[in-house]
């Protein structure tokens, strides 16, 4: 045998790699699984609120063809709204030509001189 074996100073710092490896991995390694159980839990509760009703007429309500297909115009035209809000107004903004003083004691074009 090495005397390398029994030497305390090559020994401590892989026992406090050990520790410091051991104080991250097991408490992430538990949040992880307490985090995977409340998922599962969320899980089940969607399933069971995404399942048909008692009723199956009640749930056939909304999938009638009129009824489907007022659904579409409404969409449309909301989509539309968005898609005008988001890139037309701010293409046709214009920049306030006056507003131009960023620091104290420097004027804009057009002020009084006084």
């Amino acid at each position: 045998m090495s005397e390398d074996a029994h030497d305390v100073l090559g020994v401590t710092p892989e026992a406090g790699c050990l520790v410091v490896g051991a104080a991250v991995l097991v408490p992430a390694a538990v949040l992880m699984a307490v985090d995977v159980a409340r998922g599962l839990g969320g899980h089940r509760l969607l399933v069971r609120w995404g399942a048909p009703g008692r009723g199956p007429e009640g749930d056939m309500l909304p999938h009638r063809p009129r009824v489907s297909l007022a659904w579409l115009p409404m969409s449309f035209t909301r989509c539309a709204a968005g898609l005008f809000g988001c890139a037309a107004v701010p293409a046709t903004a214009r920049a306030d030509r006056r507003r131009t003083a960023w620091r104290p004691g420097r004027r804009g074009p057009g002020s009084s001189p006084g």
